[in-house]
């Protein structure tokens, strides 16, 4: 009876286990990594990517995400390297492997070439940013601009560089003038194209922008909440509007805001200021450390998630460091969790003698600017992501200029 007794509590044991797998055994070195988890315990879980026999430490991961406090689901990681890896899965934001899975990612040579330009629309006073991928890695491969029409004779090169034996990477090109052209790609120091891209140069580009949030009808049904007890919800009112997206900070103690939200942008290319406008509702019933306090609104960072010349940047923004007179500064966890931060160049709290309570404040920064405070030679490709951890904020947008 014991044994039987036994045999059935193995088999319920291993009908729940906890498993993490990659869609397939084997990736090419620019594929997205696809994730399947399940029987997680749905409380700050998080899965992890590392080299096969390295340690769970942090500073091992290569790749990783929450899982938005799901039992079972899936996730996309950007592409790796050719090599043997693991991806592993923890709970309750530990480091204790609750699973695991094996997979090699091979080099994607046998892959078509392509080649694009960062943006389909450049001004002629604006560098051309040129990525490209699955080339040969030889050292004579190389990356041209040509009038658009022309033919891949030498004479119709108007600017080129070496790949420098890379598979894939990103090139900078001096602006250009008005114009139509393509980017194209060669293997071996030939002139027969690989692949090809066209693009735009105009003198007066008009300013464009794209709104992502402005609440009047309810809120973007694209915000994810990534922590926190408070899911994103609308306030009555705004600036000069019906309403705005209420995000809670959630201060728990003076050190630990457990609040984060993200919405997506797109990877948006074209526009790289990003603007919105942050209140201000006095009678606003907020929580704080508790609590309900009407009007308030403690300190929370907004920013962006970018991918850069350089790789992924996450970039915050507080007036927090307004207060301490901190200057912007570069923090490295990972090679894939690069976060840079800033002062704000304008007051978020609301009360506690920051600001009045129905003060409504513009935010604007060039996010291309920015980053150069602090990497001068990087440049943005694309925004990706809009990330807070909290306030009251109205017409979220990227503008062009």
């Amino acid at each position: 009876m014991n044994k039987i007794l036994l045999f059935i509590f193995i088999l319920i044991a291993s009908l729940n286990a906890t498993d993490v797998q990659t869609e397939k055994n084997s990736y090419n070195s620019n594929e997205i990594i696809n994730v399947n988890f399940s029987d997680m315990l749905g409380n700050q879980d998080w899965i992890g990517i590392y080299k096969q026999n390295e340690t769970n430490a942090w500073e091992n991961v290569l790749r990783w995400n929450w899982t938005n406090d799901r039992k079972n689901g899936s996730l996309s990681f950007d592409a790796l390297n050719a090599g043997t890896y693991e991806v592993r899965a923890f709970f309750n934001n530990s480091f204790q492997m609750e699973a695991a899975h094996q997979f090699m990612v091979e080099n994607g040579n046998n892959l078509p070439a392509t080649v694009k330009s960062s943006k389909n629309i450049y001004k002629s006073n604006e560098k051309v940013t040129i990525s490209f991928n699955n080339m040969l890695g030889d050292h004579e491969d190389w990356i041209g601009i040509y009038k658009k029409g022309d033919s891949n004779n030498w004479e119709n090169v108007l600017k080129w560089n070496w790949t420098n034996s890379k598979v894939q990477g990103t090139l900078t090109f001096n602006a250009l003038p008005q114009g139509e052209y393509e980017v194209r790609s060669f293997f071996q120091n030939s002139f027969n194209d690989e692949a090809k891209y066209a693009f735009s140069v105009k003198n007066n580009a008009e300013k464009s922008s794209t709104l992502y949030e402005d609440a009047e009808n309810g809120i973007s049904n694209e915000w994810i909440h990534v922590a926190g007890n408070f899911a994103p919800s609308r306030a009555e009112g705004g600036f000069n509007s019906a309403g705005t997206v209420a995000l809670v900070p959630e201060w728990i103690d003076s050190f630990s805001n457990l609040a984060y939200y993200v919405l997506p942008l797109h990877n948006n290319t074209q526009e790289k200021f990003l603007e919105m406008d942050m209140g201000g509702l006095p009678n606003y019933p907020m929580w704080h450390r508790g609590g309900i306090i009407k009007g308030h609104v403690a300190h929370y960072s907004v920013g962006v998630s970018v991918t850069t010349t350089q790789g992924k940047r996450r970039m915050k923004w507080d007036s927090f460091f307004n207060h301490g007179n901190v200057q912007p500064f570069r923090q490295v966890y990972s090679e894939d969790n690069i976060w840079l931060n800033f002062p704000s160049p304008v007051e978020h709290v609301r009360g506690w003698g920051y600001a009045p309570l129905d003060l409504w404040a513009h935010f604007k920064v060039d996010i291309e600017a920015e980053l150069q405070k602090l990497e001068p030679n990087n440049q943005i490709i694309s925004v990706d992501y809009f990330l807070a951890t909290g306030g009251l904020l109205d017409n979220i947008k990227l503008s062009s200029e």
